[in-house]
């Protein structure tokens, strides 16, 4: 199936820019035709299973429960065709592991402090809530730079 079909097929609203990522679901970069909006779009692969499909739910219901300004925000989802998605507030910058790698590996203090202190209040938010983020890694930690060079570490 060509792409063109299958990006108007699947996200009609949303102008495909390139794939972010891939492991159990895709991660992909558009923009959303009216407003113009960057945002990112996780989908799940076709003919997933019920478990599967009933977890990625939870999780859009859960990341939508959740009000704080490290948490991506969800701004739709789809879970009634064929390709069950869910559509996040873009985050521009990278990862972490992106930043790591530019970094030689490694970060200085104050950024390692910065990021531990970010992250502990993001903690504190999903764990009032009884939530365990079980996908802790480096590309799951996205971070934008303001203009006073100032990081914001997202999840």
């Amino acid at each position: 199936m060509p792409t063109e079909n299958f990006n108007e097929k699947y996200f009609p609203d949303y102008e495909i820019l390139g794939t972010i990522g891939e492991s159990n679901a895709r991660v992909i970069k558009a923009r959303h035709r009216l407003t113009g909006d960057l945002v990112a779009i996780k989908h799940l692969p076709f003919n997933i299973d019920e478990g599967t499909l009933r977890r990625f739910k939870r999780e859009a219901d859960l990341m939508t429960s959740l009000d704080h300004p490290n948490i991506v925000k969800i701004k739709d989802y789809h879970f009634d065709g064929e390709l069950p998605y869910i559509v996040m507030e873009w985050v521009e910058g990278g990862d972490l592991r992106g930043l790591l790698k530019s970094s030689h590996g490694s970060l200085n203090v104050s950024t390692v402090v910065e990021l531990g202190l970010q992250i502990s209040q993001i903690f504190e938010v999903i764990h009032e809530k009884e939530i365990i983020h079980r996908d802790i890694k480096p590309e799951n930690i996205l971070y934008r730079i303001l203009g006073t060079g100032f990081i914001i570490y997202d999840i």
